[in-house]
């Protein structure tokens, strides 16, 4: 019982600390701090999950998430975000990686590129992006020391946005479609959506539409290397089986304990064994009657005797108890008596 209850006891524990750890878990997921700034996966300041749940319940728009490589996009007529990214990084980017957005906006598609905040250093001149697009950033800082991103140079780009030291939002058409460069790339995190400050500028960004072209509109997640993978846990995670794979644990954990412990429990004690039968003398006579005639009886009990205690006795006393053993031979018990009075009698002879 003592077996039993202590593995019981284990399972309980093992249980609640699993549960412990998947409540943590999905505290942590639920705020979305594990993904980084500009995620749709993120319900916290830095995160755009709110922007993405209120397109998401607008009539006839479609919102989704994307988990592929950019490359692999093969929308047509789509709105595209691409959130939070470096902007140092983006104006490195090659002529390759240029020709790609260019290619996914002739197709139709509206891409819009939010950039991150200003790492503080300037890029170097002439890259792919001034020399293609035209394009070049530039940092300030306020009274406050708060990082300002402006374009210092949109050739051939229309100014939907600016401020005080430059452009803010630009656009600019690329075949069927046309591509968006946001520098103030904060407009889509959820503290600014949340106090609806540039409601009005974020739908001509988005080219918010419910007929027509661009009501589908694509949150990009693998640039943050989010990757949908296609294993299991992926898919686990996408139709939300978490409930099933806690079930499927506590199922584990049961069989475990049922296939530890016995039913019913084993006893503590052995139980004392108890053997029935003939006792030690009636034995011993079963056994002389088997292989010893009556009439031997006296002679053997007297050989045996002998073999070990005749030095014990006198020679005339030794004759005589032989005397008996024959002349009693036929009267077993009367001879072994003879026998033993001779012995035991007292003297010499």
């Amino acid at each position: 019982m003592k077996k039993s209850g202590s593995i019981l006891l284990l399972v309980l524990l093992a249980a609640v600390f699993g549960g412990g750890v998947w409540y943590l878990c999905e505290l942590q997921f639920a705020a979305g701090d594990v993904y980084p700034p500009y995620s749709t996966l993120r319900s916290d300041p830095a995160g755009a999950k709110l922007i993405f749940e209120s397109l998401s319940r607008l009539p006839s728009v479609t919102a989704l998430r994307t988990y592929q490589p950019l490359e692999r996009l093969a929308d047509r007529d789509s709105t595209v975000l691409l959130l939070g990214l470096d902007p140092r990084a983006f104006a490195m980017q090659s002529a390759t990686d240029l020709h790609t957005f260019e290619e996914i906006a002739g197709r139709g598609n509206r891409l819009v590129l939010g950039m991150g905040p200003g790492s503080g250093r300037a890029p170097p001149r002439q890259t792919a992006l001034e020399n293609l697009w035209g394009v070049r950033f530039s940092l300030d800082f306020d009274n406050d020391g708060n990082d300002i991103l402006y374009f210092a140079a949109a050739k051939n780009w229309a100014v939907l946005e600016h401020s005080a030291q430059g452009p803010l939002v630009v656009e600019r058409a690329f075949g069927k479609g046309s591509i968006v460069l946001v520098a103030a790339g904060r407009l889509f995190v959820n503290k600014a959506v949340a106090e609806s400050r540039q409601t009005a500028l974020l739908t001509r960004i988005i080219r918010l539409q419910t007929t027509g072209p661009h009501t589908r509109i694509l949150f990009d997640e693998a640039h943050f290397g989010i990757v949908e993978s296609g294993s299991v846990v992926a898919l686990a995670r996408r139709f939300r089986l978490h409930g099933l794979a806690l079930g499927l644990a506590l199922c584990t954990a049961l069989f475990i304990w049922r296939n530890a412990s016995s039913f019913p429990p084993v006893s503590s004690a052995a139980p004392t064994e108890k053997v029935f039968g003939r006792t030690s003398v009636s034995g011993l006579v079963t056994l002389l009657r088997r292989h010893i005639a009556p009439d031997r009886l006296v002679a053997a009990c007297w050989q045996a005797w002998r073999k070990t205690h005749a030095r014990e006795i006198p020679p005339g006393r030794m004759m005589a108890a032989e005397a008996a053993a024959h002349k009693l031979a036929d009267r077993p018990v009367e001879g072994l008596r003879e026998i033993q009075a001779i012995l035991r009698t007292k003297g010499g002879a």
